[in-house]
């Protein structure tokens, strides 16, 4: 998708209407909801929930029928009661290309033979040894920005990729690998997003400048992807504690991955994990720079926890105010602000028995649930950590899910969550960032603050 920018909004509140179905906003005879979508995004469907409920059917071209849906009960219906009814929609279909048939893209029961494969990977003792890893690489990171300017969206996004690759593969890639895996991304990232914004896209083998640079882009993340699964199958039975090898090791009985199957999951885990932690992370050290006493706040909670000492796994429940802050951000700025499916039957959503048909798409969105006063209070559209406080009361089922929901629920969750607490600790330990602009929203594959320039000093 590309997106037109938008600037910050958080302290409008939005009262959406509760009603659960009405007419539909008006649209092109032609092109139906979908130029307003495409270029207006985020705008456009708080637009929809404001004005026509938490319901608001929709149509994409001249034939496609979807509906937006907003309320915490219906989300729920998508993604757990009538789960087996839906299917990923067009556009995450189209990620494919680079993704393959990893675990994001996957259906059943493909999906279900790879995450039983895959879970004991990130089972909580596993995910604890990237720990050390994660608080290293961040103190290094937070280090190099004191005394000069920096691009807090290219720093973090730097940083989330090494956390990533080691995680993945217990060692640093050599520099040229780094770089050109790192600029790979990024130009895939860009051209998938060209890819989504459209109704229908040309086929891969249209030698457009487009597809020719997507196949430059991929045949880079390959080399060196598949580069790195060829090198550990040589050293023989898998032993190093990291997650390639756990991937490579699935449990008795079961049947393992192949070369181009950990490919796709190799590349799932670089591709969306560092993606969606780098965004989360500009966005909480911004929430932070605009407000002075929540950073002095987490200072005080890293100081009396770890002093001068380097986080453990084990602090990260000591660490409660950066968790906070963190899940906090994820609220008001989810990286994944759009999940849509596709319905394969018919299905009747809500007491007023909403009728999708099979081939509907069906779009939640986290931006718009995450955000209603009727869930989060009449102070909704603020920033305020103490929400997700261990005494807080829970908030409503399915009124908070940036990792999705269900059987099909982001498998890296514990991962993000964790490290995701450690590097803001840590930051916060090393350095005082002052953020010198706010986020221009961009709502495209991920959601994306823009450029933050940014200036540091050592504590």
């Amino acid at each position: 998708m590309t997106g037109t920018a938008l600037r910050d909004r958080t302290t409008e509140p939005r009262t959406p209407t509760p009603t659960p179905r009405t007419s539909p906003p008006a649209s092109s005879w032609w092109r139906g909801h979908a130029g307003d979508f495409m270029t207006r995004k985020i705008a456009f469907i708080d637009e929809c929930v404001r004005d026509h409920g938490d319901v608001v059917p929709l149509r994409m071209g001249p034939i496609h029928r979807a509906w937006l849906v907003a309320h915490p009960d219906h989300v729920g219906e998508v993604f757990t009661t009538h789960a087996a009814s839906f299917k990923k929609d067009e556009g995450l279909r189209r990620t494919k290309i680079v993704l393959g048939e990893g675990l994001f893209t996957s259906e059943e029961p493909e999906h279900a033979r790879r995450s039983k494969l895959a879970q004991p990977a990130f089972r909580k003792q596993e995910i604890d040894r990237y720990a050390a890893s994660m608080v290293e690489l961040a103190a290094k990171r937070a280090a190099s920005w004191v005394s000069r300017e920096v691009e807090l969206g290219h720093e973090l996004s730097g940083l989330a990729l090494q956390i990533v690759v080691r995680s993945l593969f217990g060692a640093d890639l050599p520099p040229e690998d780094e770089a050109a895996l790192g600029d790979a991304l990024t130009e895939t990232l860009g051209l998938m997003e060209e890819r989504l914004s459209v109704l229908v896209p040309l086929p891969q083998w249209v030698p457009t400048t487009h597809n020719r640079r997507f196949k430059a882009a991929r045949a880079v993340l390959d080399r060196v992807v598949l580069g790195l699964i060829a090198k550990r199958r040589a050293e023989g039975a898998p032993a190093k504690a990291d997650l390639l090898s756990r991937l490579m090791a699935p449990a008795e009985g079961a049947k393992p991955l192949s070369d181009r199957e950990l490919r796709d999951e190799v590349m799932t885990l670089v591709l969306a994990g560092h993606e969606t932690t780098a965004n989360a992370l500009a966005f909480s050290l911004w929430h932070l720079a605009r407000h002075p006493e929540v950073a002095t706040r987490l200072r005080a909670e890293v100081d009396a926890v770890l002093g001068a000492r380097a986080a453990t796994a084990d602090d990260a429940v000591k660490l409660e105010l950066a968790g906070q802050v963190f899940q906090e951000t994820l609220r008001l700025y989810p990286p994944v602000w759009m999940l849509g499916r596709e319905a394969t039957a018919d299905v009747a959503l809500g007491p007023d028995q909403v009728p999708v048909r099979k081939g509907d798409m069906v779009w939640t969105s986290p931006w718009v649930t995450h955000r209603d006063p009727r869930w989060w209070g009449p102070d909704a559209a603020l920033f305020r950590p103490e929400r997700f406080a261990r005494s807080a009361p829970r908030p409503r089922p399915h009124a908070y899910f940036p990792f999705g929901i269900g059987k099909r629920a982001c498998i890296g969750r514990s991962f993000a969550l964790l490290e995701g607490t450690l590097a803001l600790a840590t930051i916060a330990q090393k350095v005082e960032v002052d953020v010198l602009a706010d986020p221009t929203l961009v709502a495209q594959l991920t959601l994306r603050p823009g450029p933050l320039p940014a200036r540091a000093r050592a504590r």
